[in-house]
């Protein structure tokens, strides 16, 4: 998971950036350019790696195996988001 928080003092809102299908290869590039506008205007973001989480960083075949990990995953994430 990346983090990127605003260069002024908090508390500030989350947002959780989540990839489709491509993986951060494909979206990467324009999400740390988001991530930059949107520590800008306030927030904190998370962009999480789930697909890494099951091992399979780009494109991978969809399981009931890999979708419970990248769920776990999530889960995880809004967890720390929360704290």
């Amino acid at each position: 998971m990346d983090l990127a928080r605003p260069a002024q003092p908090g508390p500030h809102p989350v947002i959780l950036l989540l990839y489709g299908r491509g993986g951060l290869s494909f979206y990467g590039p324009g999400f740390v350019q988001l991530s930059q506008k949107l520590t800008e205007a306030g927030f904190a973001v998370l962009t999480l790696h789930y697909f890494d989480a099951s091992a399979s960083p780009d494109s991978p075949e969809v399981t009931a195996a890999r979708f419970e990990t990248w769920r776990k995953a999530l889960d995880d994430a809004l967890a720390f988001a929360a704290v």
